[in-house]
């Protein structure tokens, strides 16, 4: 069925739920997927399996913050400091750090 799909077209997203007991493995199975364009995303990054463990380990294109971290982003500085790390810390462009409400994040500073 992959074979016939666009996979520059396709984000293959791993959740809160996905726990990786062989991220060798599942970076051997997703190798070539990836060759071809697929691109890997890590789901609600602070909650549940979503930890920088699997960023560092999955290396994915897209990090997709929880909700737990950007909510009040805005008014508390410690949030603020975790989501700006967040983003600096997510794979170079043309990636993309999410939040939980699909708002995406630039690398520029967030201010509380």
């Amino acid at each position: 069925m992959l074979a016939t799909l666009p996979l520059d077209r396709v984000v293959l997203e791993l959740s809160e739920h996905d726990q990786v007991d062989d991220y060798p493995a599942l970076e051997g199975t997703l190798a070539p997927l990836r060759r071809r364009g697929m691109r890997l995303a890590i789901d609600d990054v602070g909650a549940g399996f979503s930890s920088l463990r699997h960023i560092v380990m999955a290396d994915p294109d897209v990090i997709k913050m929880d909700r737990s971290i950007v909510s009040g982003v805005d008014s508390d500085p410690m949030l603020a400091r975790l989501a700006q790390s967040l983003v600096e810390f997510a794979p170079p462009a043309p990636a993309a750090v999410l939040v939980g409400t699909g708002t995406v994040l630039a690398p520029a500073p967030l201010t509380a």
